[in-house]
């Protein structure tokens, strides 16, 4: 019997999808959610399926942000139990815990330092990130977490913008 290094049993990190379908009612939800703990920052993680080249979310789980509330506007953290049941509920399901959401209330949807210093906590994550665009309204960002860094992914349809509110709102 041929011997095997540990190495050669360690899992090979999935390829990077290109593509995140974002069902309406989950954007939705997400959009209500973050327009609730403006200008906190909220946060909740995705549970649904991975499939070849894409992700398909099927649910937003909210999540209370664990950060002391003097810092909330700039800072997210998910309580690690609140983690374990929805991947409990996404396995019940016959889903897989495969992402987390978060709003950015003062800078754009795109990953801050901290973000990618966290997600280095999150490999193979997708980060769906919510946050005001130059135009006074907030937009919707995916991004996937490799284990060193965050890359932009594309929406499988457009982000509908009627379910975007005001950054001034």
């Amino acid at each position: 019997m041929k011997s095997t290094s540990a190495d050669s049993r360690l899992v090979t990190p999935l390829q990077s999808p290109r593509l995140v379908h974002l069902p309406e009612p989950v954007l939705a939800h997400a959009c209500r959610w973050a327009q609730q703990h403006s200008p906190r920052e909220s946060c909740a993680l995705l549970t649904g399926r991975r499939s070849n080249n894409s992700l398909s979310v099927h649910r937003l789980i909210p999540c209370h942000n664990q950060v002391d509330l003097a810092h909330q506007h700039r800072a997210f953290a998910i309580d690690p139990m609140e983690v374990l049941s929805a991947e409990d509920q996404a396995l019940e399901e016959g889903e897989q815990l495969i992402g987390l959401m978060h709003s950015h209330s003062l800078a754009p949807a795109r990953p801050s330092a901290a973000d990618i210093t966290s997600a280095r906590s999150w490999p193979q994550t997708l980060w769906l990130i919510l946050g005001p665009d130059g135009d006074g309204r907030i937009e919707a960002r995916a991004w996937w977490a490799d284990g060193e860094s965050l890359h932009e992914l594309s929406f499988s349809r457009p982000v509908p913008t009627h379910l975007l509110w005001s950054a001034n709102s």
